[in-house]
């Protein structure tokens, strides 16, 4: 009998079932041939659930979460976790003052169902909320400052506003042009320090090792690129990244990645698409928003700036940067910084 027909005898639901077997093939993936038939009872030792003292035929699963995403568990109600604890046949304690969960249930396999199953739920609430903050790379060096202002100097003569849709509001501020890393949502001062100590093991198993082996990276930016595919309803323009070992891409696809793993950014595609923003109708003051398109046509402009030099930076610094707080320089405040 193989291990998808034992875990299909020992399912009492097909729910279960169907966890438990891509919980089977995910550790596959980490064993060599020779550790291929791995055992239901060793499947269940990998999983951090411990015995409750006060029933010997109890076992139970605990962890911490975010306060805001207490709603999403509990449900209206407290509908969503009758629904969890019936479902999964488990016992679940959430405790909102204390931010912490207790999965209680006499058979381990329901109890990785029941983890599963909110880790689903907080993963889903994440990507409802507003990011907070951004890991990027600086890029307001003088010389990249000078070079946008000159672009956006020409942009202003030639650029027909009345006819295109746009307006001088668009243009990032010189003192903020940056490249973006991957997008974050840190709900707390907890969220922040993990996010702290992931940028710190980014330097060190990421960036180092690629740095140390290839020596420095320069990055240059010349010519502009729209972000929508159609460029008379255009929202973003950029600048783009010239560095031809390709190593700036290889890094911020490995960071990204990263933060995704740990949970503090969501995947939207397979490689980081870089760039240095320039334009974005974002920037529109509020009071503008209400009478103004939310996009322009900027044929005239990409075609006039395709190989617009922008300048360029030495690699030297990564930050992770709140949205919304500015430092003494006019750049984004810094939570934490590494420094190459």
């Amino acid at each position: 009998m193989d291990d998808v027909t034992e875990l299909a005898d020992l399912a009492e639901e097909q729910e279960i079932f169907d966890e438990s077997k891509k919980l089977v093939m995910n550790i596959r993936e980490n064993l060599s041939k020779s550790e291929s038939e791995s055992t239901d009872q060793e499947i269940i030792e990998s999983i951090p659930i411990e015995k409750v003292p006060y029933k010997e035929d109890q076992y139970q699963h605990s962890f911490n979460i975010n306060r805001n995403h207490y709603k999403h568990i509990v449900g209206v109600k407290g509908t969503m976790l009758q629904k969890l604890c019936s479902e999964t046949k488990t016992i679940i304690r959430v405790s909102k003052k204390k931010k912490h969960v207790v999965i209680i249930g006499s058979i381990q396999k329901r109890i990785i169902h029941a983890k599963r199953r909110i880790d689903n739920l907080i993963q889903n609430s994440n990507n409802k909320l507003s990011f907070t903050h951004f890991i990027s790379i600086p890029t307001n060096v003088s010389e990249v400052q000078q070079h946008f202002l000159k672009f956006k100097e020409d942009v202003l003569i030639n650029c027909d506003k009345e006819a295109t849709g746009f307006d001088e509001d668009m243009f990032q501020k010189p003192e903020k042009l940056h490249l973006t890393i991957c997008m974050l949502h840190l709900l707390d001062d907890t969220d922040q320090r993990k996010a702290i100590r992931a940028l710190n093991a980014c330097k060190k198993e990421i960036i180092d090792p690629i740095l140390q082996e290839k020596g420095p990276l320069t990055i240059e930016f010349r010519g502009l690129k729209c972000m929508e595919r159609n460029s008379t309803k255009a929202k973003v323009l950029y600048a783009k990244v010239q560095e031809e070992t390709g190593l700036l891409q290889k890094i911020a696809d490995q960071i990204s990645k990263y933060f995704v793993q740990q949970g503090f950014s969501r995947k939207e595609h397979d490689n980081v698409t870089l760039h240095m923003t320039v334009i974005n109708t974002f920037y529109l003051k509020k009071k503008k928003q209400k009478f103004m398109h939310k996009n322009f046509d900027a044929t005239q402009i990409l075609k006039d700036h395709e190989n617009t030099y922008f300048g360029k930076i030495n690699l030297s610094t990564f930050h992770l940067s709140q949205l919304t707080a500015k430092s003494a320089d006019g750049y984004f405040e810094a939570t934490a910084k590494i420094e190459l």
